[in-house]
């Protein structure tokens, strides 16, 4: 391409159009980015929990991964844990 031989708007022109290919690759590119960090955050937990999550589907995967996403219980949150349990509710200073 002779850029010597165009106008001024044509180069800018140009300019604008090349901008707009780059914004548009970088979107596919932090597309891409943020499925491999999904999955390596669900392979890292797989081995971890030592689960197979080769035959999961995208819906699991993400239930999967907002489960461990979660932040530690704070006062007052409701904790379940498997097994036989107990049910205390303590409202206004009365157990």
């Amino acid at each position: 391409m002779n850029y010597e031989a165009m106008t001024v708007d044509e180069l800018d022109a140009l300019s604008v159009k090349w901008k707009g290919e780059i914004e548009a690759i970088r979107d596919v590119r932090r597309e891409a980015k943020a499925v491999r960090d999904r999955k390596v955050l669900l392979e890292s937990l797989a081995r971890k929990l030592n689960i197979d999550v080769s035959g999961i589907t995208p819906e699991q995967a993400e239930t999967l991964l907002a489960v461990a996403r979660q932040t530690p219980p704070k006062d007052g949150d409701v904790v379940v844990e498997p097994g036989p349990g107990r049910i205390e509710v303590t409202m206004g200073g009365i157990e």
